[in-house]
């Protein structure tokens, strides 16, 4: 058996595959939600009456607010009416990785979204949007 030519179609099919996978490039759902810019206020305030940090220390400027590796990111959204609202938690600043995403219906009132604990020390943003809309960034710290 020539062993030979089998090396070969088996590099030949692992480099096919790592290009494909280097075109594929981010999928449309992790575009949107490492999608960077302003903040739609207007839409914002037809379904919020508020929404901040339940949790956390103080506010520490351009940091935002201040969380222990180990401490729970809690967001409280006031709703106006029940809406369907995405929460992407991303890193700032060198890779902009995306750390969490998840849709959640919440009820008109007062709700707390538990987005769990960020052990990595660095500086993050949640971006709330609402049918693909960039409504709210709230930045965080861990450290």
């Amino acid at each position: 058996m020539n062993t030979r030519g089998l090396g070969t179609i088996g590099l030949a099919a692992v480099l096919s595959m790592a290009a494909a996978l280097a075109c594929g490039g981010p999928t449309e759902q992790a575009q949107e939600c490492a999608a960077g810019g302003s903040a739609d206020e207007g839409l914002f305030a037809q379904h919020f009456d508020r929404m901040e940090f339940s949790s956390g220390g103080p506010p520490t400027g351009e940091g935002g607010q201040v969380f222990g590796p180990a401490e729970d990111v809690v967001v409280l959204a006031a709703t106006k009416s029940e809406t369907t609202t995405r929460f992407c938690v991303q890193e700032r600043g060198r890779t902009s990785k995306v750390m969490y995403d998840q849709a959640q219906t919440l009820p008109a009132g007062d709700n707390e979204i538990n987005l769990g604990p960020f052990g990595e020390q660095g500086d993050y943003v949640v971006r709330v949007l609402l049918n693909g809309a960039l409504v709210k960034n709230l930045i965080f710290t861990v450290s």
